[in-house]
This record gives structure tokens, C-alpha cells and sequence, in this order.
């Protein structure tokens, strides 16, 4: 079953570049960037797509706790828990139809991701309790750690995110510009069952454009989920 998501970033509907020549993907791990507060972020790696033509990264992630939402009933559920979550840092060259999969064998596992567009360069990584982890309350939620903005206001936009209640797998494709992106991903087991980590295998693609059509309808993002 398909899910369809909007996104809130505007420029989804820029102009598509296609090339034909292999892309490719080069990883920095571990990604560190001081940044002008001498302080690097979360990242773990940095996963950068030269050019759209096909490509693909795999690697796994362990997270635990309420690392990305809150399911209890009258909780807050627009909520993440940055120091349980893994975070990336990717880079895009040019613009294209990006694919994240996230998969587990554990059945009670619940993945979830939240994508913004920029890099945090200006930040303070040690309050990064919570983030926003669907786009609501966005300066709210990360106004403690995230100062990327005007007078250290709040600065990454958010772009996109996907979660999956009922099963352990999640794919999700969201056309991108060029750019860096962050992203966020957690598992949403309930933080009321105190859940231990959940091991999460996670892919990467930048499809081949022959075979994908990039514009995306105007930006919607597709999620396909698994029970």
C-alpha cells in the first residue's frame, strides 16, 4: 500500500538535470565540521551523490528509546530524541529523485526519518534533546540546539519525513535539489515500553532518470510501508 506525503520545501519543483554517466558516491566516516562554533554535529557520515544517474549506499544503524516519535495517547508525538537517533549528512550535486529504505528483522521495530535541507554548522549538539520529526512546532523543538538562522535562530527547513506504525519497513522516495540535507532516523517504539535499540538496515539510491520519473507530481512524497 502507498502512502503520499507533501512536502513543504518550495523549491521541489526546480528544474531536473539528467546525466547519463555513472554516478558516483563518495562517504566521509566519520564527518566532522567544526563549524563557526567550534563544535561539530551529530553526523556519523556524510554520503555525497555526484550526479543523478544511478547509485546506491548501504550501511546499518542501531537506535533506541523514543529516538523519533511518542505513540502513548495525550503525549506529544512531534517529538524526537536527537541523542538516540542517527543522523547523515547528505550531499546532492544535482537534482534528483532520492530513495531511503529502512528495514529491520525485528518485528517490533517501527522506523521513522525526518529530512531538512542544510547542514548544521552553527549549534549546540549536547541540547539536542528533541527535534521536530514531522515539520510542526519546528522552531520550538529546535530552538535549543539548532542557532543556522538569523541571530541564531532556528536555520534547517524542513523538507520531508516518513514513519511506519504498523511494520518494520519503510520505503520513501522525495525529489531533491542540489544541496545538503540532514536527516534524521529513529525508531518509534512507544517510550512509555522503555524498548531496547532496534537495529536498522538502511539503503540509499539515487535511481537511474530513464526509470524514474523525477519531478515527483510537484514535489509529493511517496512512502510505501509494510506490515
Amino acid at each position: 500500500m502507498k502512502y503520499l506525503f507533501k512536502t513543504s520545501f518550495a523549491t521541489l519543483v526546480a528544474s531536473v538535470f539528467v546525466n547519463t554517466t555513472q554516478a558516483a558516491l563518495t562517504l566521509t566516516s566519520p564527518y566532522s565540521n567544526l563549524g563557526p562554533d567550534g563544535d561539530p554535529f551529530l553526523y556519523g557520515e556524510k554520503v555525497s551523490f555526484s550526479n543523478n544517474s544511478f547509485t546506491e549506499w548501504n550501511t546499518s544503524t542501531t537506535v533506541g528509546g523514543w529516538s523519533y516519535i511518542n505513540l502513548r495517547a495525550g503525549s506529544n508525538p512531534n517529538r524526537g530524541w536527537g541523542h538516540a537517533s542517527s543522523w547523515y549528512l547528505l550531499e546532492i550535486a544535482e537534482a534528483t529523485s532520492f530513495q531511503l529504505t529502512l528495514t529491520s528483522s525485528d518485528a517490533s521495530a517501527r522506523p521513522g526519518f525526518v529530512l531538512y535541507f542544510g547542514e548544521s554548522v552553527n549549534d549546540t549538539p549536547a541540547s539536542a534533546h528533541t527535534f521536530s520529526n514531522n515539520g510542526n512546532d519546528l522552531v520550538l523543538l529546535n530552538d535549543a540546539w539548532d542557532h543556522n538562522g538569523p541571530d541564531n535562530s532556528p536555520g534547517l527547513s524542513y523538507v520531508a519525513h516518513g514513519y511506519n506504525p504498523v511494520g518494520n519497513s519503510l520505503t520513501g522516495n522525495v525529489y531533491l535539489p542540489p544541496g545538503l540535507y540532514t536527516l534524521a532516523i529513529g525508531n518509534g517504539a512507544d517510550s512509555s515500553t522503555s524498548p531496547t535499540a532496534k537495529t536498522y538496515n538502511i539503503t540509499m539510491t539515487v535511481p537511474e532518470p530513464s526509470t524514474f520519473v523525477l519531478s515527483m507530481f510537484g514535489g509529493l512524497l511517496a512512502f510505501k510501508r509494510r506490515r
